[in-house]
C-alpha cells in the first residue's frame, strides 16, 4: 500500500495527522479484470501496543468513510479510538475518492418532480441512465475489498467498526473471512435480508416520534395522507414546486430515523393540516438533496435486495399503509441482485458488540433480535433517545467500543443520548 502523510481539518476543529493510502482490487473478484483504486486514511495509534487496526465501514451505501473526518463529532470518536489502535477509514468501491468515479448528474428540478411517484421516478431513472455496470459495486465485492485492505495493511487480523449499511457489509466480511476479523462493533443492525424495510417498521417509528414530541404526529400524518390526490404549491429558492402525497410519504420515510431531520416532521404535518406550507418549504432543499442519491446507493441496495418472501410481505403491508412503499423507493430496479442463498442470516461465534437506537426505524433493535440466536457471542444494547445517526458520537458507546476492542469487560449497562428538542406547535 502506498501511504503518504497528510492532515485533515474537521470543520471548526484542529488538523488531524493522517496517512493517506491507496491499494488496488479487481473490478470483478474471481475473474481477470481491470483494477479499481481504493483509498483510505489511517490515524496512527498514539500508544501502539500491537493491537489489530480498527477499520471503519460507513453507511449509505455510498458514503465516503474518509469524509467522516470532516465532521468534528465523528472525528473526535475516531481520535478517541486511536489511543491504542490504528483507525482506518475506507472509501468503499464506488464511494468518495475511490476510483473510478461513479458520480451521477443532477438533472434540473422541474416544477412537477415532486408532484407524484411517476414524476419522481422519471427524474430518478433519468439520473440512473448514466450508471456504470453494476458489477463494480456490491456487498460481496466490497467484503472482499475489506479483506484485501487487511492484506495491504499487513494486518493478520482487523477489528470492524460499522454503522448503518456498514453493519450489513460487516456481516458479509465475517462470512467471507471470519478468521481475519477479531472483534466487530455494529452501530445499528442490518442483516443480509433486512435491506428493504417494512412499512409497519416505519409506522412504529412515527408513533415513537409522536410520543417523544408529545404530539399526535401519526394522527396528523394519516389525516394529511388519506387524500391520495392531495397537492401543495410551494415556492422558494428552488422555484415553484407542486408537492404531492408520494413526496410527503418519501419525506417521512427518508427522515423519520435521523435526529437532525425528524424533529421537523411533526411541525410540517401539523401545519399541512391547515394548508400552511412554510415549514414544508423550509425543508424542501434538504429533501431534494435526499432524492439525489449517489450511484453506489442504487447499485448497492439493489444488489443486496431482499428475498421474494420478504418483498411479498412488504407489498402486502404497503397496500394499507399510510406510507405506502415509499421507504423502498425506487426499488426494485432492472439491475443485478444477489442470490437468495446469500441472504441467509449470519451465523457466527465471533465476538460482536451491537448498539441500536431507540428512535431508529432504519436499523432497529428488532432487526438484531430476529437473528440473535445465531450469534451466541453477540450482545446488543439499545441506546435511549438515539436516532440512526447518533450512535457513533454517543460518549457511552465510544467508551464501550474502546473497552470491547481491547478485550476488557464493559462497565456501563445503560446508554443514552440527550432527548430530541422539538419545535413548538
Amino acid at each position: 500500500m502506498v501511504l503518504t502523510p497528510d492532515k485533515i481539518t474537521p470543520r471548526n476543529g484542529e488538523a488531524i495527522s493522517v496517512e493517506r493510502g491507496r491499494f488496488y482490487v479487481p473490478q470483478d473478484w474471481g475473474t481477470p479484470s481491470l483494477e479499481l483504486e481504493l483509498r483510505c486514511v489511517r490515524i496512527r495509534a498514539r500508544s501502539p501496543q500491537g493491537n489489530p487496526p480498527i477499520v471503519f465501514l460507513s453507511g449509505g451505501p455510498g458514503e465516503s468513510g474518509i469524509r467522516y473526518l470532516s465532521h468534528l463529532p465523528f472525528a473526535r470518536t475516531f481520535l478517541e479510538l486511536s489511543e491504542l489502535h490504528d483507525v482506518v477509514l475506507l472509501d468503499q468501491r464506488g464511494c468518495g475518492s475511490s476510483g473510478p468515479s461513479l458520480d451521477l448528474p443532477d438533472p434540473a428540478i422541474g416544477p412537477q418532480v415532486l408532484a407524484d411517484e411517476v414524476h419522481l421516478r422519471e427524474w430518478t431513472l433519468g439520473r440512473l441512465k448514466s450508471l456504470p455496470r453494476a458489477g463494480q459495486v456490491s456487498v460481496l465485492q466490497s467484503a472482499s475489498d475489506v479483506l484485501e485492505l487487511a492484506d495491504a495493511l499487513g494486518a493478520p487480523a482487523i477489528h470492524l467498526l460499522s454503522m448503518s449499511y456498514g453493519t450489513h457489509l460487516a456481516q458479509f466480511v465475517l462470512r467471507q473471512g471470519a478468521s481475519r476479523v477479531d472483534r466487530t462493533v455494529l452501530l445499528g443492525f442490518e442483516g443480509p435480508d433486512q435491506t428493504f424495510k417494512y412499512p409497519s417498521q416505519l409506522e412504529l417509528q412515527c408513533e415513537r416520534l409522536g410520543i417523544s414530541a408529545q404530539h399526535d404526529f401519526m394522527g396528523d400524518l394519516v389525516s394529511v395522507l388519506q387524500d391520495k390526490g392531495i397537492r401543495f404549491s410551494v415556492s422558494g429558492d428552488f422555484g415553484d414546486l407542486t408537492v404531492g402525497r408520494f413526496a410527503l410519504q418519501y419525506l417521512v420515510c427518508s427522515w423519520c430515523s435521523l435526529s437532525n431531520r425528524f424533529t421537523r416532521l411533526p411541525k410540517i404535518f401539523h401545519d399541512l393540516m391547515d394548508r400552511k406550507t412554510e415549514s414544508l418549504a423550509a425543508s424542501l432543499p434538504d429533501l431534494l438533496k435526499t432524492c439525489a442519491r449517489p450511484a453506489a446507493f442504487y447499485l448497492g441496495d439493489q444488489f443486496s435486495g431482499c428475498t421474494p418472501a420478504r418483498w411479498r410481505e412488504i407489498e402486502e403491508e404497503a397496500e394499507s399503509s399510510p406510507l405506502s412503499n415509499a421507504a423502498n423507493f425506487p426499488f426494485p430496479l432492472d439491475l443485478p441482485t444477489m442470490d437468495d442463498e446469500a441472504r441467509e442470516p449470519l451465523a457466527t461465534g465471533r465476538p460482536i458488540l451491537c448498539f441500536t437506537g431507540e428512535l431508529d426505524g432504519f436499523t432497529p433493535t428488532t432487526n438484531f433480535q430476529e437473528v440473535a440466536e445465531l450469534m451466541p457471542n453477540a450482545t446488543n444494547f439499545e441506546v435511549r433517545n438515539a436516532g440512526h445517526n447518533d450512535l457513533l458520537t454517543c460518549a457511552g458507546v465510544v467508551d464501550a467500543a474502546k473497552l470491547f476492542f481491547s478485550g476488557q469487560p464493559l462497565t456501563e449497562q445503560e446508554y443514552a443520548v440527550a432527548p430530541p428538542v422539538w419545535p413548538s406547535f
